[in-house]
């Protein structure tokens, strides 16, 4: 009896959440709605690396309605399903397990981002995380995401002065990128993109010009 006892209240233990854990948002629901349309020419990339032709109905931050290239109907896909997917001169990649700034404190598991720069191990990101986007929740909904290889994702302060400090510390090195955002100039949505393509290339050709050890 004690050791039932014991067993049941370690498993009662496990289920508690740690306080210091943010809350995840919800799983994606399934979904089994079909939609008929037009949708737009694209293509999207699975998980085992292959490419596939189709047409997009339309996306959300969770899923993406998908069709066949010859078929009237579309059903949704969910980031663990697809890698990326492109239509027109979006790219929009899944993305995983990143924190919301601005005290929601929420874990996001999975999403699909748009992709602003793909250069060198940078990959950086703008990720809309409302319900329903509109031009009017744009700048209080939208989180800008940067990964650099396979390291975890990081979120992009888009505040002034916590923009400059943190740019500051992971590109400070890079002469031009520094004395951008020293003067105050660079914008955080404007301009990082510029700002890293400028860094990478830096970093390229500082590398090409080091001396090869013997």
């Amino acid at each position: 009896m004690t050791a039932l006892l014991l067993a049941s209240a370690g498993c009662l233990a496990q289920r508690v959440p740690s306080a210091a854990a943010p809350p995840p948002t919800p799983a994606p629901a399934a979904d089994a709605a079909q939609y008929r349309g037009t949708g737009l020419h694209g293509r999207y990339q699975t998980p085992d690396g292959r490419w596939h032709a189709a047409r997009v109905h339309q996306w959300r931050r969770d899923r993406v309605y998908l069709g066949e290239p010859d078929r009237p109907d579309f059903r949704p896909y969910f980031p663990s399903e697809v890698k990326r997917f492109v239509v027109g001169p979006d790219t929009m990649a899944a993305v995983q397990h990143f924190v919301l700034p601005k005290g929601r404190g929420q874990l996001v598991a999975q999403g699909f981002a748009r992709q602003l720069l793909r250069q060198g191990e940078y990959r950086l990101y703008q990720y809309d995380h409302s319900e329903n986007p509109s031009p009017l929740t744009a700048l209080t909904a939208q989180v800008m995401l940067l990964r650099r290889g396979a390291e975890p994702l990081q979120v992009v302060p888009t505040r002034a002065r916590a923009y400059r400090a943190w740019m500051l510390a992971q590109f400070g090195a890079c002469p031009a990128v520094a004395r951008q955002l020293r003067t105050g100039a660079a914008r955080p949505w404007r301009d990082t993109p510029q700002l890293l393509a400028t860094y990478v290339s830096w970093q390229t050709q500082t590398a090409a010009a080091a001396p090869v050890s013997p």
